[in-house]
């Protein structure tokens, strides 16, 4: 007597019978679950459960490689020359990670881009492209002439790592996590097109996720950029920081002699002067975002705010 069984099972991830076909045949699969189906005897009965079994193990260890993790920053990619790049070295940083290419109706957004990561690389903040063929087919060429066509059409000098993929099977890690929820923790966000954004804080926290026609130079990008209210001290001994309030600067701890400096959010140099005491110092400009960075005393501070006169 011959009947068939079929087996259900959970992934914990999309997968494919391709990914699996190592391990059995009759493989059938659809997002996170799949089907086996196998032609059994009542002669091989107890062998065929032993091999469900040892499958279920292995189905068990390959979802829970992809558990939750709140934090970009534990990934590692290559970059477009083929460089092994470990996320970790972005700690403290505001990220936005785009997915680009080359022959898409949204491919002059690497003017905007590049124009974004002038603006604002020197406030901790950086850009790392992802170029993708997914979509069209319009990134086909080699990282090489990829990379060459960045940087001799649109002097894009922002990180671009190799090109990945992010619908297919084998879909990035990275973009994995970016996606789904249950890895990243805060939200699903599945990327239908080219230059998909999606924003990290300085912890690698999943933030935001906006569509390929929001402009990268969009004030909700801008101000999300801009909206904290400091940045960490680069001197570990200072006790006392200084801040903005009620239209004037405190210097805190810096003293007599300390440079103070004030742009505007686009980067562009708004005032600057020496403090000749510890008192504050009036902010005499139209209202808006800024950014201030003092210098002195071996040690500098930025700050970041909202000008109200």
């Amino acid at each position: 007597m011959k009947f068939l069984l079929f087996y259900i099972f959970y992934f914990g991830t999309p997968c494919t019978a391709q990914t699996l076909g190592t391990f059995c045949q009759g493989l059938f699969t659809f997002q996170h679950f799949g089907i086996i189906c196998v032609r059994i005897s009542m002669k091989n009965m107890k062998s065929t459960f032993y091999l469900l079994f040892s499958l279920s193990f292995i189905f068990m260890l390959h979802a829970s490689g992809l558990k939750a993790q709140n934090s970009l920053h534990g990934f590692k990619v290559k970059n477009i020359v083929g460089d092994s790049i470990e996320l970790s070295q972005f700690t403290g940083k505001r990220l936005m990670i785009v997915n680009t290419a080359s022959l898409c109706g949204y491919t002059t957004q690497f003017a905007q881009l590049q124009q974004l990561y002038q603006n604002y690389q020197q406030y901790n903040f950086e850009i790392i492209g992802f170029p993708c063929n997914d979509f069209g087919n319009q990134d086909p060429n080699s990282d090489s002439a990829i990379f060459n066509f960045c940087t001799n059409n649109y002097n894009v000098s922002f990180p671009m790592m190799s090109r990945i993929e992010i619908v297919a099977a084998d879909t990035a890690p990275l973009y994995r996590w970016l996606q789904r929820s249950d890895l990243n923790g805060v939200a699903n966000a599945q990327v239908t097109w080219n230059f998909n954004k999606f924003l990290i804080d300085e912890n690698g926290h999943w933030v935001q996720h906006f569509i390929s026609n929001v402009n990268p130079l969009s004030s909700q990008i801008t101000t999300w950029i801009m909206q904290n209210p400091s940045l960490a001290s680069s001197s570990p001994n200072k006790k006392a920081p200084a801040y903005y309030a009620g239209g004037q600067f405190f210097p805190g701890d810096f003293r007599a002699g300390t440079y103070l400096e004030i742009f505007s959010a686009h980067g562009k140099l708004q005032s600057q002067s020496w403090l000749q005491n510890n008192n504050p110092v009036q902010v005499n400009l139209p209202a808006g975002f800024y950014i201030a960075r003092l210098s002195g005393n071996d040690q500098t501070q930025t700050i970041r705010f909202v000008h109200q006169p």
